[in-house]
């Protein structure tokens, strides 16, 4: 089993479920702006990928890249570190590319990807009033395991 510092030190594309996950690249910085609502300058996104890439390198959280069937980029998968041998994902994706299960097809090839590595648990934190990315942990297996503030706390074991 690799540990996660050796994980985070690789380069990683592999396909899955119709989906390609790989790094977050400067090149991405067009439409990594179209995640966030109004979008954003480019010169400010490649700040924020520049920052990520900087995480990454420290050992803490990478950022991987959801490309559609068709190539397209549609979101990004991010994981950190917890410093306990798991991972809490997040994801987020861009407005039209939401709701074609895209994100869940996403979710479901990173926890087989990383299985493969070994790793046993994979955690995750939504809002409680955020339903469609509560639907997509749960599609994946994801069980509930705490409820508290205004969050919900979920885990998969891989």
């Amino acid at each position: 089993m690799k540990t996660i510092q050796q994980f985070l030190q690789e380069e990683h594309c592999f396909s899955c479920n119709g989906v390609t996950i790989r790094e977050l690249r400067q090149e991405d910085a067009h439409a990594f702006g179209r995640l966030f609502k109004g979008g954003m300058k480019e010169d400010a996104v490649r700040a924020v990928i520049e920052t990520l890439q900087y995480k990454r390198r420290k050992g803490s959280f990478v950022c991987l890249v959801i490309m559609d069937e068709m190539d397209v980029f549609s979101g990004v998968i991010e994981l950190y570190d917890l410093k306990d041998s798991s991972f809490e994902i997040g994801y987020r994706m861009c407005f039209d590319r939401q709701g074609k299960k895209i994100c869940t097809r996403a979710v479901g090839g990173v926890a087989a990807y990383l299985k493969q590595y070994g790793f046993a648990m994979l955690r995750a934190r939504v809002h409680q009033d955020h339903e469609a990315s509560r639907h997509i942990l749960l599609n994946n297996g994801f069980e509930i395991t705490e409820c508290r503030d205004e969050y919900m706390f979920l885990r998969l074991v891989l």
